[in-house]
Parts: structure tokens; C-alpha cells; sequence
């Protein structure tokens, strides 16, 4: 298990755009909004075993860089970038805005410490910090 030092003190003041342009500010909400495990624009469900609600800062962070990926298809992605035998993941988390995504969600971690803390943090809704219970559905 590693330790959640990186995570801690992180949360930053960040406003969102939606899609019509406007922007919305989430500290005036309770809280910010849920992120799924599971993107329920990929079947997933809005229940406590699939959402999670991390600081916003760093789930911009995490979607700017893997976008509308499920769990697996993240693992899968980032062990062909770390090999650097599929073109397409090379092209995809060198450009600029990732590479900056990639520094702010894991710093100097190793590999084998950024699949830990993606399996402990944000694909694990019972053991994340961000975890969500039932009454806050």
C-alpha cells in the first residue's frame, strides 16, 4: 500500500466549463462532482461501488489525461506507453497538456507505485480516500 502523501493538500480553487460555455464554479456546491469508476457514458452505474469523489483539481487532471477510459483500458494503455511499443499511446501522452496531467497525478512515482495508486485511489471505490457511502447518493 502506498502512502497518500502525494494526494494530501492538493485542492485547489478551479472553475469548469460545461458545454455551452459557461462556467460553473464547484465550491459553491457541497461537494464536487462524482467521478465514475466506470464512465456512465460506458455502462457504468451511479452507485456507491462505482463513484468516488476526489479533489476536483485532480479529477480534471485524471480525465485531461485518460479521457473516458475504463480501468482496464488505462493499465493496458499505460504499460504499451511505458514499453514505447505502441505508437499511438506515445503520440497520446506526449503531448503537452498530458505530460503536465501525468506530473500533477504522479509526480516521480515508478510504474509499478502509479498502478498501485490507480488500483488503490481511483479504481477501488471501497478502499479510495474518496470514497462515497450510501447516504451521500
Amino acid at each position: 500500500m502506498t502512502s497518500n502523501r502525494f494526494w494530501s493538500g492538493r485542492r485547489r480553487k478551479l472553475s469548469h466549463r460545461t458545454k455551452k460555455g459557461k462556467k460553473r464554479k464547484y465550491e459553491k456546491r457541497k461537494r464536487n462532482p462524482p467521478h465514475h469508476i466506470i464512465p456512465s457514458s460506458r455502462g457504468g452505474l451511479s452507485t456507491e461501488f462505482n463513484l468516488i469523489y476526489p479533489p476536483l483539481d485532480l479529477h480534471v487532471q485524471y480525465h485531461i489525461l485518460f479521457e473516458n477510459w475504463t480501468p482496464k483500458e488505462i493499465i493496458e494503455k499505460l504499460r504499451a506507453f511505458w514499453r514505447g511499443d505502441d505508437r499511438e499511446m506515445l503520440r497520446h501522452f506526449n503531448k503537452p497538456n498530458k505530460q503536465k496531467a501525468y506530473k500533477i497525478l504522479f509526480g516521480d512515482m515508478t510504474h509499478k507505485e502509479i498502478e498501485e495508486d490507480l488500483e488503490e485511489i481511483w479504481f477501488d471505490s471501497i478502499a479510495s480516500p474518496y470514497r462515497v457511502s450510501k447516504k451521500d447518493l
